[in-house]
């Protein structure tokens, strides 16, 4: 199913106003660097997420399981994408996000998350977008994997491109930006 943008005329956003929108959903949850300082000019912020569980009988000391995972987002503005830009942005995605990763024996997944904020997209960047993956496995798997996770919406409308391990952050997306109908009692409004 491809979801695809449609904002209203009058309510085209530009890439910093969706960084703001961007940001304001991911707060609650994560750990957010705006603008950081780094050799990207068009990365306009990075957010980490790191979540772990275990599970213990009677005490904590006797634990049965622990397992930890990782969400490494880097959010870039582009005014139009391009099929080299976005190569680019992939692979700096990558690089920056396995300099980040640790397998160690509770180490379960990490996740690079190439978000790309842009004004509109070339068919050719939307293809390198939907190919880019990378799939990466540690001691076998008993120390967890990485893995890549790519999306693109452009905010003059039109569909939001994703790879396929990428499919819940387009579906993010989607529900972030497209505007709702209103409800009431569950019944959709006109």
């Amino acid at each position: 199913m491809a979801l695809t943008y449609r904002p209203e005329p009058d309510k085209i956003l530009s890439p910093d106003k969706a960084l703001e929108i961007i940001l304001k959903s991911y707060r609650g949850y994560y750990d957010i660097t705006e603008k950081p300082d780094s050799g990207e000019p068009l990365l306009g912020a990075f957010c980490e997420y790191h979540q772990r569980d275990e599970k213990y009988v009677l005490t904590s000391k006797a634990k049965l399981w622990e397992t930890n995972e990782h969400e490494y987002a880097y959010v870039y503005l582009v005014d139009r994408l391009d099929e080299e830009t976005a190569a680019r942005l992939v692979a700096d995605t990558l690089v920056r996000a396995k300099a980040l990763v640790k397998p160690v024996k509770n180490h379960m997944a990490s996740y690079a998350c190439c978000l790309v904020l842009c004004g509109s997209m070339t068919p050719e960047a939307a293809r390198v977008i939907k190919k880019s993956r990378y799939r990466k496995s540690f001691r076998f798997s008993w120390y967890g994997w990485m893995e890549l996770r790519s999306a693109a919406i452009p905010l003059s409308g039109g569909p939001i491109v994703s790879n396929r391990v990428g499919r819940d952050t387009a579906k993010f997306l989607y529900r972030v930006f497209q505007p709702r109908k209103k409800t009431f009692f569950g019944k959709k409004g006109n």
